[in-house]
């Protein structure tokens, strides 16, 4: 799924994050914590 992909990318890019999160946009951004965040945190 999506939201596996970028999971493992995420973790396996989690030492280098703040670099790779300058590539994003802020909508980018906002969409992958979207995606990211579990949907039972806003329950």
């Amino acid at each position: 799924s999506i939201k596996k992909a970028l999971s493992e990318f995420r973790r396996t890019h989690h030492d280098s994050w703040h670099e790779h999160r300058e590539k994003f946009t802020e909508d980018q951004l906002v969409i992958l914590a979207d995606v990211l965040i579990s949907p039972s945190y806003y329950a």
